[in-house]
């Protein structure tokens, strides 16, 4: 069981060619298009591929078997509260 702590955008480095895959500039515009997520501290969406966890309890996963992702991102509330408050900010 992991507990998500923080999306990670990704960049370039997703389109280097690695050992038996060619370069792919597409990889990052897929990301983007099917999984932005804004991050307030940049003030802007940027694509994300991945997510730093902390292990709540260990276990063994496999190929094939079922995953299911519970409860709500406090990091998004926190986020959306980041956005209204920069907004106020630009209003004065």
């Amino acid at each position: 069981m992991l507990h998500v702590v923080f999306t990670c955008p990704r960049c370039v480095m997703t389109t280097l060619a690695q050992p038996g895959i060619a370069a792919d500039p597409a990889i990052p515009r897929a990301a983007a298009e099917h999984n932005a997520q804004w991050f307030p501290l940049l003030g802007k969406k940027l694509p994300t591929v991945g997510m730093y966890a902390t292990v709540v309890r260990g276990g063994s996963i496999a190929v094939g078997d079922d995953v299911r992702v519970e409860g709500t991102s406090r990091l998004r509330r926190i986020g959306a509260a980041l956005q209204a408050v920069r907004r106020l900010v630009r209003r004065r």
